[in-house]
């Protein structure tokens, strides 16, 4: 092979190249075409040509459609992934697609509707794959295939990607499978739930409430600075205090209550006072006699 490449294929001034494989001898061929349609048949069907030639009829197209992509069955209990350009496709089961001779029409494959728009892709998947997915704005989504559903030929498919109303899927590449779960949100194709409208919101507290609640914080917060600067006592030191009276006045009690027992034992002492108390009345009554006696004027 030359620097510039060499001929492969004669193309034709209305055609072009879509794409090429290397194939055993013995698989089977899938081609796809945009309006939907895909046909099934031998590689035998297509004879040994040079590179030059330009080839052999492999299915018939009909007006504007064309040839989007080749499949080479490589075994059974495959499925066949298939695409439109507004984000639809759909995975098949390979056994759906009868063998048939080549050049005809084939059978329907997609569902090429205004939803949809045309087939742009076509591909044997497994579970064990991902899929690369790159729109026209270069946006890339890359998603599981299992989580595609499996459904007949002549469906529409399910959504494998949310586009913008003014783009377009322009390529889908199979990819081994990541470690990672791909976790694709834009595959759903129904929307999430509504926020509940009628969830409970806690009004706001009242502004009085908040001005009570600071008022009692500043009261706390003053009586707290009064307990540490000495001012205010305690309510420990309050109560020792009251527990220092209650002693007071009990040994108060208690000692007037000696004394005046210690008096009533010792009789000496009482004496003394009764007769403390009888002199100055014995003297008094000696004076009145003296006043009374003869009331007479002496003179010299």
């Amino acid at each position: 092979i030359r620097k510039n490449g060499i001929n492969a294929i004669t193309i034709r001034d209305d055609d072009a190249l879509v794409d090429a494989q290397i194939t055993d001898g013995n698989n089977h061929i899938i081609l796809g075409t945009s309006s939907g349609m895909a046909i099934r048949f031998h590689e035998d069907d297509c004879r040994n040509m040079g590179r030059t030639a330009s080839g052999v009829r492999g299915v018939k197209l009909r007006s504007k459609d064309f040839v989007v992509g080749m499949v080479v069955v490589r075994g059974s209990g495959g499925t066949i992934l298939v695409a439109a350009e507004n984000g639809y496709g759909k995975r098949t089961s390979i056994d759906d697609y009868r063998l048939a001779k080549r050049g005809g029409i084939g059978v329907i494959t997609l569902k090429t509707t205004e939803r949809n728009g045309h087939m742009i892709s076509i591909m044997e998947v497994g579970d064990e794959d991902d899929l690369m997915i790159v729109t026209e704005k270069g946006i890339i989504n890359r998603q599981g295939v299992n989580r595609i559903s499996t459904v007949g030929r002549n469906t529409q498919g399910v959504r494998l990607i949310r586009l913008d109303d003014d783009d377009l899927i322009a390529a889908i590449e199979r990819v081994p499978k990541s470690d990672e779960d791909p976790g694709d949100d834009n595959s759903d194709d129904t929307d999430g739930p509504e926020p509940n409208a009628s969830a409970k919101v806690n009004p706001p507290k009242p502004a009085a409430d908040k001005k009570v609640i600071a008022d009692e914080n500043s009261d706390d917060s003053a009586e707290a600075s009064a307990i540490k600067s000495g001012e205010t006592a305690t309510p420990i030191e309050e109560a020792q205090d009251e527990n220092k009276a209650v002693e007071s006045v009990e040994e108060l009690a208690k000692k007037e209550e000696i004394t005046e027992k210690a008096d009533n034992d010792n009789p000496v002492e009482k004496e003394n006072e009764n007769k403390a108390d009888e002199k100055p009345d014995k003297k008094k009554k000696k004076n009145d006699d003296d006043d009374d006696g003869g009331g007479q004027l002496s003179f010299f």
